[in-house]
């Protein structure tokens, strides 16, 4: 096994991540972000999903009770959801 970087925008994918996939472990949030990545590349011009990246929903969920609400719709004011074909929400469950 050899050292192996990928960057993709702005996720990396390292060996652990890597080997996460070949043991069929669960998917940690560098395998989702870069996954998502490739899926809003792939949607090119035409792009009717929005994905959430893992670390704005963790951030979200972080947030002060009651707080959360204020920074969802400040983060995402330009992003009009209902009009998504598709919205895709990370839930890391054991983050």
């Amino acid at each position: 096994w050899f050292d192996v970087n990928i960057t993709f925008n702005t996720v990396t994918v390292r060996n652990e991540d890597l080997r996460r996939v070949q043991s069929q472990r669960w998917l940690n949030d560098n395998i989702l972000d870069f996954y998502f990545q490739v899926l809003q590349l792939r949607a090119g011009t035409r792009n009717r999903e929005f994905l959430f990246a893992t670390t704005a929903m963790q951030s979200l969920v972080l947030e002060k009770p009651g707080q959360w609400a204020k920074a969802a719709i400040r983060w995402f004011r330009d992003v009009k959801l209902f009009e998504q074909r598709a919205v895709f929400i990370p839930i890391n469950v054991n983050a």
